[in-house]
C-alpha cells in the first residue's frame, strides 16, 4: 500500500506543458506510473509485495473529433520480479514508445475510453548487461476528468503483447508481458479556437464550424445575411421575409415549394389560365374551366366520371367509355346489337357456347348441341329430346312419338315358336294390313319380345325369329316387304313382372310401330 501511495502522489505532482481536453487539439503531458511482469518467472500483476518499480512518460496528442484522440507516448522507469530465490530475480531498465488511438465513449466531465497502439519496449538488465528490444501492441482502459477548461486529471492502464522473450533471461514460449498504469495532469494552453476561423471557443456559437464575427463564430454560407441555423435556404442568397430563401418568380411561393420557380402562378406558384384551380401544367383541358365534375381540369358534364372530351354520350352517364351499357356486357348500348341480354361477342351479343349455330339468347339448350332451337333431338323427329316421350323412335306427333298398334302375343308356351293361325291375333294384323294399305307411304317397324325365360342370347334370338313370323305372314298377306322392318328385342324390354307367369305372358309379344311419312 506505501508503494500504491507514491505512485498516486507522485502522478498528482506531475505537470504537463501542454495538455489536451474537448476544447484543444494538442496536448503534451508527463505522467507517472508502475510497470508490473508476467513472463517466465512468474506473475506480479495481483503481487503487491513485489519491490516499486516507477515509471515517468510523456504524451503529445491530436483532437481529432468527439470520440477519436491520436497520441504518441513514450515512458522510462524500472522493471523487475522477486522470485522466492534469489536466481528467479531479474531488475533491468524499460524504454518503451508507441503509436495509438483513443476511442472515448462519453461527452463532458467524465471520458471513459479504450486505446490501443504500436510500440517498441527496449530493457537493459542492470545485474548482467542483457539487452532486449522487439515490437509490442499494447491495448489499454482509461477515463479521463475535465477538472477545469485548462486542466485535465487522466489514469491509463496498459497490457503490453510483447513480441520478445529475452529481457527477463529465459527463452521459452515468447510469454512476456506486462501490465503499466499511468496517472497524468494536463494544462490546456494556446488559442482555442477549434473550427480556426478566429473567434475563440468560449465566445464561438458554432465551434466546429467557421463563421463570422457578427453572427458569434456562425456561418452565413450564401451571404444573403442570414447565418445558416436561422436559414431556410442556407445554400441558396433569399430573402428576409421568406427566412433566406429566394423568390425567382415574385409570386410569393418560393422557389423549392414552387413547381414552376421560374413563372409566376396562383396554384403551388404555377399559372392557371382558366382559373379552375388546376395548374396549367397539369390541366388536360387549360383553356376550359373543370367545373363541378372535374377530372385534372377537363369538365364531366354528366358526372361519369370520363371527362367529356374522352367521352363518347356526353349528356348521359355511362361506364362504356361514358356510355350506358344496359345489359352490362362491356359492350356500350349505342354499339349493342343485342342491348337487353348480356353477350361476349364484339357486338354485344352472347356466344354460342355450345357450337351449335345457335347464339345463347335463342338456344333452348346452351350447353347441349342440338338441331332443333338449339337442342338435341336424337331421333330425329323434329321433337327435341327433353320434350320426346319416345326419344329413341321418330314420332309423328305432338309428343315426339310415333303411331303404334300393340298385337297382344298369341299364347304360347316359352321357347316355342309362333302360329297366328285360328287366333284372334289375326284379326288384328289384317288391321295393320289395312293401315298400310291406306297409307301407302307408311313403314311398320315389326319388334319381337320375350320373358326372361333362358339367356339373354337365345332371347334375342326367339324375339327376332317371333317378329319374323309376323312379317312372313303379313308379306304373304299381300304388304310390301321394303316397307316392313323386323327388331328383336329379347327381354330388355319388358311390359309385365318376369317373375310371375302373368307377367311373363305379357312380356312374350309382338309389337308394331308403325310410321305414317
Amino acid at each position: 500500500m506505501k508503494n500504491l501511495f507514491f505512485v498516486l502522489v507522485f502522478s498528482m505532482i506531475s505537470v504537463g506543458l501542454f495538455a489536451q481536453n474537448d476544447y484543444s487539439q494538442w496536448q503534451l503531458g508527463l505522467s507517472g506510473g508502475k510497470m508490473v511482469y508476467n513472463g517466465d518467472k512468474g506473475n506480479s500483476f495481483f503481487d503487491f509485495d513485489q519491490p516499486f518499480q516507477g515509471h515517468l512518460g510523456v504524451r503529445l496528442s491530436k483532437y481529432v473529433n468527439e470520440n477519436i484522440d491520436l497520441y504518441l507516448a513514450g515512458t522510462r522507469g524500472r522493471h523487475g520480479f522477486t522470485g522466492t530465490d534469489v536466481a528467479n530475480d531479474f531488475l533491468g531498465d524499460v524504454t518503451q514508445g508507441s503509436l495509438g488511438v483513443q476511442y472515448k465513449f462519453l461527452k463532458g466531465k467524465f471520458t471513459p475510453f479504450v486505446s490501443g497502439a504500436l510500440g517498441f519496449n527496449a530493457f537493459s538488465n542492470v545485474n548482467n548487461g542483457a539487452d532486449a528490444t522487439a515490437f509490442q501492441i499494447p491495448l489499454g482502459l482509461g477515463a479521463k476528468w475535465n477538472l477545469h477548461d485548462n486542466f485535465a486529471l487522466w489514469w491509463h492502464s496498459q497490457y503490453g503483447l510483447y513480441f520478445g522473450d529475452e529481457y527477463d533471461g529465459i527463452v521459452e514460449d515468447g510469454n512476456d508481458s506486462h501490465l503499466i498504469h499511468e496517472l497524468g495532469l494536463g494544462i490546456n494552453l494556446g488559442k482555442q479556437d477549434r473550427d480556426g476561423d478566429g473567434i475563440g471557443d468560449k465566445k464561438d456559437d458554432c465551434p466546429d464550424i467557421p463563421g463570422l464575427k457578427e453572427f458569434n463564430g456562425c456561418p452565413d454560407s450564401d451571404g444573403d445575411g442570414l447565418k445558416d441555423e436561422d436559414d431556410d435556404c442556407p445554400n441558396v442568397a433569399g430573402l428576409m421575409e421568406f427566412r433566406g430563401c429566394p423568390d425567382t418568380d415574385g409570386d410569393g411561393v418560393i422557389d423549392k415549394m414552387d413547381d414552376c420557380p421560374e413563372v409566376a402562378g396562383t396554384v403551388d406558384g404555377c399559372p392557371d389560365g382558366d382559373s379552375d384551380g388546376v395548374a396549367d401544367k397539369d390541366d388536360d383541358c387549360p383553356e376550359v374551366p373543370e367545373g363541378a365534375n372535374g377530372i385534372d381540369g377537363c369538365p364531366d358534364g354528366d358526372g361519369d366520371g370520363v371527362v367529356d372530351k374522352d367521352d363518347a354520350c356526353p349528356t348521359e352517364a355511362g361506364p362504356v367509355n361514358g356510355c350506358p351499357d344496359g345489359d352490362g356486357d362491356g359492350v356500350a348500348d349505342i354499339k349493342d346489337e343485342c342491348p337487353e341480354v348480356a353477350g361476349d361477342l364484339a357486338n354485344g351479343c352472347p356466344a354460342d357456347s355450345d357450337g351449335d349455330g345457335f347464339a345463347d339468347d335463342v338456344d333452348e339448350c346452351p350447353k347441349v348441341a342440338g338441331a332443333v332451337k338449339g337442342c338435341p333431338d336424337s331421333d330425329g323427329d323434329g321433337v327435341i329430346d327433353s320434350k320426346d316421350k319416345c326419344p329413341d323412335r321418330a314420332g309423328d306427333g305432338e309428343d315426339g312419338c310415333p303411331t303404334r298398334i300393340y298385337v297382344a302375343p298369341y299364347p304360347f308356351g316359352s321357347g316355342s315358336s309362333l302360329t297366328y293361325s285360328k287366333s284372334r291375333n289375326i284379326e288384328e294384323l289384317d288391321v295393320v294390313l289395312s293401315i298400310l294399305r291406306s297409307n301407302p307411304t307408311a313403314t311398320c317397324s315389326i319388334e319381337g319380345h320375350t320373358d326372361s325365360q333362358g339367356s339373354e342370347a337365345s332371347n334375342m334370338r326367339m324375339s327376332e325369329k317371333r317378329a319374323e313370323a309376323v312379317r312372313k305372314y303379313l308379306v304373304d298377306k299381300g304388304a310390301d316387304p321394303s316397307r316392313l322392318s323386323v327388331v328383336g328385342r329379347g327381354e330388355t324390354m319388358p311390359v309385365g313382372d318376369n317373375d310371375t307367369a302373368e307377367g311373363r305372358k305379357q312380356n312374350r309379344r309382338v309389337e308394331f310401330v308403325v310410321k305414317r311419312n
